[in-house]
C-alpha cells in the first residue's frame, strides 16, 4: 500500500510545486539607469550608446547597450520635395508645372524610423566589435568585425572606449 500512495503522491507534489510557482509573484529585476549618448547623424540614421550599461567583461572587453535608428526611405523622397518646393518658390514656371506632386510629396507623413536594440562588445585595443544581441536576442558565435568606415560605429567605438578608460 505504501508504493502504490509515493506513485500517486509524486504526481500530486510535482503540480502542487508547478502550481505555486506560476502564483508566486515575480520580482522586479535590477536594471541600472539608461544613459543614452547620441554620437553624430550620418545620412545612413541614428545611434546612441547607454553609459549606465558600459561593464568590462571576463574577457576584458567592454559591453554596451546600443540603439540604432535607421532613416526611412521616404525621408530621403521627403527631403526631395523641399528641395523642389524651394526650387519651385524660385521660378514660378516650375511650379505651375508640378504644384500638386510637390505638395503632395511635401505633406505626406513619412513612416516610423526603424529602430534596433544591439548588446555589443567591443575590444577597444584592436577596434573590433561584435553584436552579442540583437533585439533581445542572442547571436551565437557573433563574428568580430572592424567598423568598416561606418561613422555611427566609429563614434560609438571612439566614445565608449574612451569613457571606459581609467583617466575618463
Amino acid at each position: 500500500m505504501s508504493r502504490i500512495h509515493s506513485l500517486l503522491l509524486a504526481p500530486i507534489l510535482g503540480c502542487l510545486v508547478v502550481w505555486a510557482s506560476l502564483l508566486m509573484p515575480c520580482l522586479p529585476a535590477w536594471a541600472g539607469p539608461v544613459e543614452w549618448h547620441e554620437v553624430a547623424a550620418t545620412s545612413e540614421g541614428r545611434q546612441w550608446w547607454d553609459s549606465g550599461s558600459l561593464r568590462t567583461n571576463k574577457s576584458g572587453n567592454l559591453t554596451l547597450l546600443s540603439r540604432y535608428q535607421s532613416i526611412p526611405q521616404s525621408t530621403a523622397q521627403s527631403t526631395e520635395a523641399i528641395q523642389l518646393i524651394e526650387q519651385s518658390n524660385k521660378g514660378q514656371e516650375q511650379a505651375a508645372k508640378q504644384p500638386n506632386k510637390i505638395q503632395g510629396q511635401a505633406t505626406r507623413q513619412s513612416p516610423r524610423a526603424k529602430t534596433d536594440l544591439y548588446v555589443m562588445e567591443i575590444d577597444c585595443g584592436q577596434r573590433i566589435y561584435r553584436d552579442t544581441s540583437i533585439n533581445g536576442i542572442p547571436q551565437f558565435n557573433a563574428t568580430w568585425l572592424p567598423s568598416g568606415g561606418d561613422q555611427l560605429i566609429d563614434a560609438v567605438l571612439s566614445e565608449a572606449c574612451s569613457a571606459a578608460s581609467p583617466g575618463a
